[in-house]
């Protein structure tokens, strides 16, 4: 009983940790194709020699470097830290307030003023 019982445990833990991981897969992937998505539609129109241009083609190359079929490679919270500050720094200097959200959209920003 009580192996059976660890048996079926393990394989019920494995089956979970592979929905577990599926589901964040889509996630991460979604958040870096809205970065990508973002990067390369201004990337149209801003010239690489500004400071903008400049950070924009970081962002696209970062995105472009990340190891998404490795889930394993040893820095890979590191680079998405990386990708996401890059991001903050883009959207900064276009003054304009935008993040990621988990539904895989932007969203502006918004404050109150009275």
């Amino acid at each position: 009983g009580v192996e059976k019982g660890r048996t079926d445990g393990k394989l019920e833990g494995l089956g979970e940790g592979r929905r577990i991981g599926a589901q964040k897969g889509r996630e991460l992937g979604r958040e870096l194709g809205f970065y990508a998505g973002f990067a390369e539609e201004w990337l149209k129109t801003s010239s690489e020699q500004t400071k903008l241009g400049k950070a924009l083609k970081q962002l696209h190359d970062q995105i472009d470097d990340f190891p998404l079929n490795n889930p394993h490679y040893p820095n890979l919270m590191e680079k998405l830290h990386r990708i996401r500050g890059k991001f903050k720094q883009v959207t900064s200097l276009l003054g304009v307030a935008i993040e990621y959200n988990s539904t895989g959209t932007g969203t502006e920003k918004q404050s109150l003023s009275f």
